[in-house]
């Protein structure tokens, strides 16, 4: 017999509902964290399932005690939620879900792992940092070793990252567009401020992410990519490159939006409001974006 939580029909029959409780046939539920989920967004999927409340979760998880009783050194506990599929039965703890989850990432992390850190140089937590802006501004599994090239070029030779996604992780409940406005705002993650990486993981990076984390590609000379407007980017070395590229993207989003003009936000880019490293230029309020980090 095992304690928990059953679903009987109202058509059972006593020996029905008897063979339920001795067999242990608990309710199981079921729940998925997409790759890129922060740990708000697991916070309101778990609370949404109605296995755990949602400050709670927010609560744990940003405790720099309780994710060092996992191994994890940094300040709480985002970026290693993984993002998976999982299963519980009621009743559960926060606690015990949140050790799930993090066992799921030690779990998935790439056997080169150990071997890779050493010559990138970095710590366990900054690769998970870049995987985490890796999986934001990607798309394309192919791209991801690209991109990540792209920041690891940015940051040896002290230029900010300008990636749109860290200027806007500490919102609350923000579901974009990214605005021009949003990229000057004083942030410790913003880096259009900062240079260098910021203090912690802005998602929870899935396995791809953080294996183009880790083996970056080779030889990739980019500083900027802006997007196609079709998933994958245009990459480019030099500012003048990266602008023509800029350009291009918006004629072809003006074709695709009419008479509608577009804005600001789909590209890493040359300028203030334009020359960040990647994705898509910055967006204004009616949502095309130039990224340029």
């Amino acid at each position: 017999m095992q304690a928990g939580e059953y679903a009987f029909s109202t058509l059972y029959i006593p020996e029905q509902v008897l063979d339920q409780i001795v067999n242990g046939r608990v309710v199981i539920h079921t729940v998925t964290l997409p790759e890129g989920s922060t740990l708000w967004d697991v916070a309101r999927i778990l609370h949404q399932k109605e296995l755990a409340p949602e400050s709670e979760i927010i609560e744990l998880a940003s405790s720099a005690k309780f994710a060092g009783s996992f191994g994890v050194e940094a300040n709480g506990l985002e970026g290693y939620l993984f993002p998976d599929t999982y299963q519980f039965t009621k009743p559960v703890s926060s606690a015990s879900i949140a050790e799930k989850m993090v066992r799921r990432f030690w779990q998935r992390l790439p056997k080169d792992l150990p071997d890779r850190v050493k010559e990138l140089r970095l710590s366990l937590s900054e690769i998970i940092i870049v995987a985490s802006i890796i999986e934001k501004e990607a798309v394309v599994d192919s791209e991801r070793p690209r991109i990540a090239a792209v920041f690891y070029n940015r940051l040896k030779i002290n230029m900010p990252l300008q990636s749109d996604p860290t200027a806007v992780y500490d919102i609350p409940g923000f579901s974009g567009p990214v605005t021009a406005a949003h990229l000057t705002r004083q942030s410790p993650y913003n880096t259009y401020r900062i240079k260098g990486l910021p203090p912690g993981p802005i998602c929870s990076p899935g396995t791809e992410s953080i294996k183009a984390a880790l083996n970056p590609e080779k030889g990739a000379p980019y500083l900027y990519f802006v997007s196609n407007n079709d998933g994958t980017h245009h990459f480019s070395v030099t500012p003048e490159e990266h602008q023509n590229a800029v350009s291009h993207y918006y004629e072809m989003k003006k074709k695709t939006l009419g008479d509608k003009s577009p804005t600001i936000g789909d590209s890493l880019g040359t300028s203030p409001q334009d020359s960040r490293a990647g994705a898509e230029p910055h967006r204004q309020a009616d949502g095309v974006n130039t990224n340029s980090p």
